[in-house]
């Protein structure tokens, strides 16, 4: 099945990078846009996960890792959003001295916001429909309430955060209705993104109500929207040749269960959800390519096709590892591991994948993998 791309060029949406830090004032320069979304983190040390946004802007951080469920930061560990990327100061979590990093950015509405009365509750707005992506801000009213998100269709993956309180990032993902099933993945539940914890059930997370084109619901838990307190919510919907979410079921077996894409994933994000105990992971090309110092690789690592191996667990500090293999191909991806982090027989996942080439691009020339 041939799927053609609505975007011409993934980069100018999505890229992720890798650099050595030195210890001073650095440049992170190269993308095509300026970032709207972002999160950095250590390839060999044992750093938090650094996260910002445009909207909350460079003086706040949504520090997660070892410490997802802090409230929001003030911090001046960024010095400029720029044109094509970031400038660092020395903080290690974004630029120690001789430490590789790898960072991922996301173009939202280029940091251009506006006030959205779609939903009941008016929220603040910034929205790259072209790429599906939206940032969104609110106070919460402690009841069953709508939001506007900005984009023209429903959001399939949508991650809040409670800015003001020690509170876990919330996420909806769409797919996998197995009803009565632990694997059961919809409007009905949540599942805490970077933390080991399994599917939640309740009402009170999305009031049971699915994401439309113009609004998400949500009820009244106060990971969501609790009465005067600030949120933040990354929207994510889906776009044929560059970002796709969903779930899959796992198999057990070396060579695991396909999810379908229509892209060549540059990066993609993986976690179980139907029982606790399991990190989050994120795989990505540029970390196969490259050493922790940002040159190319010359390891055994660079060498196995489309196998990556190397991988960043989400919910911890800890440095780069390699394991839980899986394969990018021109249309998707799929498991090389027995691991029930990513492919355990019976298993359920939710993962979002960003596209490094589309199946078939709007040239119409078809894409290959790597």
């Amino acid at each position: 099945m041939a799927v053609f791309s609505t975007i011409a060029k993934n980069t100018d949406h999505f890229e992720d990078k890798v650099y050595l830090g030195n210890g001073s004032s650095q440049a992170i320069t190269g993308l095509s846009f300026s970032p709207d979304i972002w999160w950095l983190k250590a390839r060999d040390g044992n750093s938090a996960w650094f996260a910002q946004n445009s909207t909350m802007g460079i003086g706040k951080n949504l520090v997660y890792g070892g410490s997802e469920n802090d409230a929001e930061a003030t911090t001046s560990i960024i010095t400029s959003r720029d044109s094509g990327g970031l400038t660092l100061t020395s903080s290690q979590l974004v630029n120690g001295s001789a430490t590789g990093y790898v960072g991922t950015f996301l173009k939202g509405g280029n940091a251009s916001t506006s006030s959205n009365s779609d939903g009941s509750i008016t929220s603040t707005v910034q929205a790259n429909d072209t790429g599906g992506i939206s940032i969104v801000e609110w106070t919460g009213t402690g009841a069953n309430a709508t939001i506007g998100h900005g984009l023209s269709t429903a959001p399939d993956c949508i991650w809040i955060k409670n800015r003001t309180d020690v509170q876990h990032w919330r996420s909806y993902w769409h797919g996998g209705n197995r009803s009565g099933q632990s694997g059961t993945m919809n409007e009905t539940n949540q599942v805490d993104l970077w933390d080991t914890a399994a599917v939640q059930a309740s009402s009170a997370f999305w009031n049971n109500t699915k994401p439309t084109s113009s609004v998400f619901s949500v009820g009244t838990d106060s990971g969501t929207n609790t009465s005067s307190k600030s949120y933040i919510a990354y929207c994510f919907s889906n776009r044929n040749g560059f970002m796709r979410s969903g779930t899959y079921q796992g198999n057990g077996k070396s060579h695991g269960s396909f999810v379908f894409t229509g892209f060549q994933p540059q990066a993609v994000i993986i976690h179980r959800y139907d029982s606790s105990g399991e990190s989050w992971s994120y795989k990505s090309q540029i970390s196969l390519f490259t050493d922790k110092d940002g040159s190319a690789s010359t390891s055994s690592g660079a060498n196995h096709g489309n196998n990556i191996e190397k991988n960043h667990i989400m919910d911890t500090d800890g440095q780069e590892t390699s394991q839980d293999t899986i394969q990018f191909y021109s249309n998707g991806f799929a498991t090389a591991t027995t691991d029930a982090k990513s492919n355990g027989e019976g298993n359920h996942y939710v993962y979002i994948a960003f596209g490094k080439m589309p199946m078939v691009a709007t040239n119409k020339v078809l894409g290959t993998a790597f």
